[in-house]
């Protein structure tokens, strides 16, 4: 048999038990003997064998005995297991000829669990059972190929003490994450009662799996009490991870914590104890990072957790902490969350919400690569989530840390083979691929509905009845996608059309102006399509509560953005409301009056000669000129120091431009710059602040960039309002001006701030 490390590869055709693919020979591997060297394989053997005959790919399983050298004579392909203690990393070998057909040596257990989710994800496996792997394929990883060595996901036990309905679920999906690089899994917001039974099963089940950390993120010290703790860390079988929230759900009593841990290593003697900085202020957060830089926190702690609100940047937060650090990044959101969508369209926004289905394989890649490119080194990650919707990212995040030569194309490759089916490896890519491109831009019928095809291709031809929970979960995606796009053409329609009809007032009246806009704002706006893909959309709804279950998809949205799907698209509810104003007070107003009225509605965004308007909220560009980019997104991905273009509650009688604002977080400034303006000429500020208290973004404060303080720290708005600031002259005086919104500086919680609608800059028109 041919040196595994020395081997050389070349291309051979294949013979009997081969097949092409194009120009790529094949090996067939549909019948083939898995043969566990050495005893320390054979979980690994195993877990490979379990995995195949669930794609009823018809592989044996042999222990290492008299019958291996029966089987290496035969005629039947082998795929060899061996754990070697010593050897660097883990090397897969696919080669033809006599002998061995697929080899994999790990450099101890965990090594060689690696490997053998690696060559899982390799293979070309079919939805009629049959295994390939392309000959000559030669993986060789070492430990330092890897970018992190702990990857990590949480599962929420809000609404089954395992997040799944059973334990085989919880088993099979563990074990698919364990298959893309996944080695430590988080149960996470279980009941402050402690369900102890239920714990233990949670770590006896990983366990199992085999290769797979137990971790639990634990609420400490108001809700579950320390003497609780303990008891419950006594019973439980396996515990090798115990993190504790500093804030987004916990708060942090250090002398609980270390009775705990000092408890926890007599039952667990290995286990880490982790604490993280959330929703911190900066005095608190430079109290935090004293405190644990004290011997005697030094004696217990191992780590600490880099999450949502904390107010720095990773660069910024990791060389403070003289602790490895863990990521603890939330891949399950879109909106108010770590990671939100940038330059997410209202249409898409105010329908999906928070929690939706959200495969974001191309901007986890991007935050991944950020996070890995040696500017803020950490131990890895232990991602949030809060379901399924985010299984996608998942794969992404474990299978790029795994190996960090690994690229988001080839994971969207192995993702889509190992779920569909090698034969749908190009649909599958394509249209998750197409399900993130889509929020992107405005909602678009074209793309939505080829999208829904490409989607109800693979469920077509991939799967008989009943689907898998995955391919439900993306079909309902592009069936949303659809429908909103629908939807939002209708509706975007109606409105274009009932402003022309308010624009014609000059020419036939008010009253005819009001009433024509009136009448078409009435229409119904329901199509044969919209109610077809609305009824395709329940019975999906209905599908996947069957298959995984509602609240396992999405815990926080359990009824799948359903109770969203009707949000206006538009802001027609306002033009309704002020027209229906100047209807009914014809009797009371004279056609002069009307026209004016209609005239003030129609040139709301005018700034009239000289003067400037910029719409923040936009995720147009050209909506706001003057709104300076900072970082961008792809250098920001948390908008520390980017303005963030996002919404709260849809307000169904306001302009569109009060949905939407745009923000920052903590110390960061919503800034506008004005260039060719008059030094001599006197200007006024206009302003539109999301309504909001100081306890939920903070007081705000307008100043210039040469000091003049505009407006100082003041509560925001209760309402929609135009607030209106005086510029003196001082502030113009060179022909330019730069103005930020900014909230005091230190500020904790969420960070949220400077929730800015739209800006006016108005010329005053007097005597200089």
């Amino acid at each position: 048999m041919r040196s595994l490390v020395s081997a050389v590869l070349v291309t051979l055709s294949l013979g009997v038990n081969g097949s092409h693919v194009g120009s790529v020979p094949r090996i067939e591997l549909t019948t083939a003997v898995i043969v566990a060297k050495n005893p320390s394989a054979l979980q690994s053997a195993r877990f490979l064998h379990s995995q195949l005959q669930s794609k009823a790919v018809p592989v044996t399983l042999l222990k290492q005995g008299s019958e291996w050298a029966q089987e290496i004579s035969s005629t039947r392909p082998v795929i060899t297991l061996t754990d070697t203690p010593g050897y660097d990393g883990y090397h897969i070998l696919c080669s033809e000829g006599a002998g061995v057909s697929v080899t994999v040596v790990g450099g101890g257990s965990n090594a060689l669990h690696r490997a053998t989710g690696r060559l899982l994800r390799e293979l070309r496996i079919t939805t009629t059972g049959s295994a390939l792997c392309d000959s000559g394929l030669q993986i060789r990883t070492r430990e330092r190929d890897a970018r992190w060595s702990v990857r990590g996901h949480q599962y929420t036990a809000a609404h089954y003490p395992s997040m799944f309905r059973t334990w085989s679920e919880f088993d099979r999906f563990t074990e698919e994450l364990k298959v893309f690089g996944t080695n430590q899994v988080e149960l996470a917001h279980f009941e402050s009662s402690l369900n102890v039974t239920a714990l233990s099963e949670f770590s006896r089940h990983l366990d199992n799996v085999g290769g797979v950390n137990v971790s639990f993120w634990w609420p400490c010290c108001s809700t579950v009490t320390v003497q609780n703790t303990i008891t419950a860390l006594s019973a439980i079988p396996r515990v090798d991870s115990l993190f504790f929230p500093g804030g987004d759900g916990g708060s942090l009593d250090w002398d609980s914590i270390g009775q705990i841990a000092t408890h926890l290593r007599t039952n667990h003697s290995d286990a880490t104890v982790w604490v993280s900085a959330q929703e911190l202020n900066a005095t608190a957060l430079n109290d935090f990072v004293e405190t644990i830089s004290s011997a005697t926190i030094r004696s217990f702690l191992s780590g600490v957790v880099y999450g949502p609100h904390v107010r720095v940047p990773l660069t910024t937060f990791v060389p403070r902490i003289p602790y490895a650090v863990r990521q603890y990044p939330d891949i399950a959101h879109s909106l108010s969350c770590q990671f939100p969508v940038p330059k997410w369209h209202s249409a898409w926004a105010f329908t999906h919400g928070r929690q939706s289905i959200n495969p974001s394989a191309l901007r986890m890649a991007e935050i991944i690569a950020l996070r890995s490119n040696g500017s803020s080194p950490t131990i890895g990650v232990g991602a949030y989530s809060e379901g399924l919707n985010d299984d996608l990212n998942k794969a992404v995040w474990s299978a790029m840390a795994e190996d960090g030569r690994v690229t988001v194309n080839e994971v969207l490759s192995q993702y889509s083979r190992y779920f569909f089916g090698s034969e749908y490896e190009s649909l599958g890519v394509s249209g998750l691929l197409a399900l993130e491109r889509a929020w992107f831009k405005a909602p678009n019928k074209t793309t939505a509905y080829a999208t829904l095809q490409t989607w109800k291709s693979i469920a077509k031809v991939s799967e008989v009845e009943p689907l898998s929970w995955r391919l439900l979960m993306y079909l309902h995606r592009a069936t949303y996608d659809a429908l909103i796009a629908e939807k939002y053409e209708v509706e975007k329609a109606r409105l274009e059309s009932a402003l022309l009809s308010l624009h014609a007032a000059p020419s036939v009246g008010s009253i005819a102006a009001c009433e024509n806009a009136a009448a078409t704002l009435e229409q119904n706006t329901t199509s044969v399509q919209i109610v077809d893909l609305r009824n395709q959309l329940n019975q999906l709804v209905n599908q996947i509560n069957k298959s995984v279950g509602l609240d396992v998809m999405q815990s926080q949205d359990t009824a799948l953005n359903m109770k969203t799907v009707d949000t206006p698209l538009t802001d027609a509810g306002f033009w309704v409301l002020n027209i229906g104003q100047i209807l009914a007070q014809r009797n009371s107003t004279t056609e002069a009056e009307r026209q004016a009225e209609i005239h003030s509605l129609l040139s709301w965004t005018d700034p009239g000669i000289g003067g400037y308007y910029d719409d923040l909220g936009s995720v147009v560009d050209e909506d706001h000129p003057r709104l300076a980019p900072g970082e961008g997104a792809s250098a920001d991905p948390s908008f520390y120091e980017t303005p963030l273009q996002s919404q709260s509650k849809f307000n169904v009688t306001g302009r569109s431009s009060w949905n939407r604002f745009a923000q920052t977080y903590f110390d960061g400034k919503v800034s506008l710059t004005y260039t060719g303006l008059d030094p001599r000429a006197n200007y006024t500020f206009i302003v539109v602040v999301y309504p909001g208290s100081a306890e939920r973004v903070g007081k705000l404060r307008w100043i210039t960039d040469k000091g003049v303080v505009i407006a100082d720290y003041h509560n925001p708005p209760s309402e929609i309002t135009q607030m209106r600031y005086r510029i003196p002259q001082i502030a113009t005086s060179n022909g330019t001006m730069s103005i930020s919104c900014e909230q005091m500086t230190g500020e904790g919680g969420s960070g949220s701030t400077c929730q800015i609608c739209e800006a006016w800059l108005l010329m005053n028109h007097e005597n200089p």
